[in-house]
């Protein structure tokens, strides 16, 4: 599986993620933590299945072949 999310790109998700966190356990509103959650975890893979559909690649390491 080719990379599609680069650094700044996982570093945004992976901070969203942890706002949207803190945010649920201060207001209880855990529903956002969801679609954050899946942002988390395409970060920490490294790999977006909606950047893969649109041909979006922000990793610069990878070349597209």
């Amino acid at each position: 599986m080719k990379t599609n999310v680069g650094g700044f790109d996982g570093m945004l998700r992976s901070l969203l993620f942890v706002l949207a966190l803190c945010f649920g356990v201060m207001t209880g509103s855990w529903w956002l933590t969801i679609p954050t959650a899946i942002l988390f975890v395409t970060a920490m893979i490294k790999w977006c299945p909606l950047y893969d559909m649109f041909d979006i690649n922000t990793n610069k390491e990878t070349t597209k072949s």
